[in-house]
């Protein structure tokens, strides 16, 4: 073949190769759709019953929640004139339930759908609480645990405080857990007979704290405590727990050596829920925590670490690593003001996922096509 030719031919296929590699390169950090809202960070997101978004959080150091529409404009907005934040959001088609906390005290909100407060309450523990997790049981109840942040360092031991309220603020029961030990617990899961599954940090004085998991019946009782293997030399933290189809996810954080200085570490474990053995466990990203975990149908177990919103992917049977979602285009998780905090299944298959991006609340759909092998 003549070489000139051959150069025309060959020539023209290079560079739409380069060209169509550098587009995927480029698309791969592009979010279905984005939005920042000002200063502060989403805690917490979760489907509308008509397609919308639900988000809530803290804004200005203030407790907020916002309602965006299928269309992606803000519905219903409403900020409380007090400190604190909400950390935990349930909607229907006319209202909105919310928990949080507001300068040490457990905070429970109704937010009717023009964004108006229908009620609010503070309840107070013997300890501070920073964090508020939600589930609703099958008799249209509700039950939450409030806990200090694992990061939390203050005198006094700390304890777990659950609640049980109806939606029109009748509050059923209190109940604390306090031991001698302080006890953290941000995140929560139920099963379908009421079951409450806690990711557990323990923290003894000044010692390294320990991850582990906790199982109570629905009338409160332990059913069983289990901890995960710690090396004393390091810190552990559960972060986040997820029942699923007759399993438990959990996700959290270790420590490691990066340079010889040392890190976290996010972790994934498999756990049994009736006897709470762990199954299996994998260790995701250095320099980073695993903050929430969700199954994705038809994709696997994805971690949100919260650094850089990296969304790690595992097989949900034997942990096999299934690859990441990276959301930011350069982002150094050792470093970064991208702080993920939430993670969804929205309706379209899409991740829905919130948290903070450079101070300001940051909300987004992100797509699941482009996955990296490693």
């Amino acid at each position: 073949m003549n070489r000139r030719l051959l150069i025309r031919i060959v020539f023209p296929v290079l560079v739409f190769s380069l060209l169509t590699a550098c587009n995927k390169d480029e698309n791969r950090y592009v979010f279905i759709w984005d939005q920042t809202f000002g200063p502060g960070s989403a805690l917490d997101v979760a489907m509308a019953a008509d397609s919308g978004i639900v988000v809530c959080g803290t804004s200005s150091g203030k407790p907020f929640l916002k309602k965006i529409t299928r269309g992606r404009v803000v519905g219903t907005d409403c900020t409380m004139e007090r400190a604190g934040s909400f950390t935990s959001c349930w909607s229907d088609t006319a209202s909105f339930v919310v928990a949080g906390s507001s300068q040490g005290s457990l905070l429970l909100a109704k937010i009717d759908k023009m964004g108006e407060l229908v009620w609010d309450t503070l309840i107070d523990g013997s300890f501070y609480i920073d964090v508020a997790s939600m589930a609703r049981r099958n008799d249209d109840t509700f039950v939450v645990v409030g806990s200090a942040r694992v990061d939390s360092l203050r005198d006094g031991v700390s304890g777990l405080l659950f609640v049980g309220f109806d939606i029109d603020g009748k509050i059923i029961f209190t109940e604390e857990l306090v031991e001698t030990t302080s006890i953290f617990a941000e995140g929560m899961a139920m099963d379908g007979n009421g079951n409450i599954y806690l990711p557990m940090t323990r923290r003894w004085g000044d010692d390294n704290p320990t991850a582990g998991a906790a199982k109570f019946s629905a009338e409160l009782h332990k059913i069983w405590e289990s901890e995960l293997y710690n090396n004393p030399n390091y810190g552990a933290a559960s972060m986040d727990i997820e029942y699923d189809d007759g399993m438990l996810y959990m996700t959290g954080r270790t420590e490691t050596l990066r340079k010889e200085e040392v890190v976290n570490n996010s972790f994934v474990v498999a756990l049994n829920p009736s006897s709470g053995v762990d199954i299996w466990k994998s260790y995701r990203e250095k320099s980073n925590t695993g903050v929430d975990v969700t199954i994705v149908p038809d994709l696997g177990l994805l971690v949100l670490n919260r650094n850089c919103f990296v969304a790690s992917l595992a097989d949900p049977v034997d942990g096999t690593d299934m690859g990441k979602i990276r959301m930011f285009n350069g982002c150094d998780s050792y470093s970064t003001t991208e702080i993920g905090a939430s993670v969804k299944v929205y309706y379209d298959q899409s991740l829905l996922i919130g948290g903070a991006r450079g101070g300001s609340i940051f909300v987004a759909l992100k797509g699941t096509d482009l996955i990296d092998e490693f």
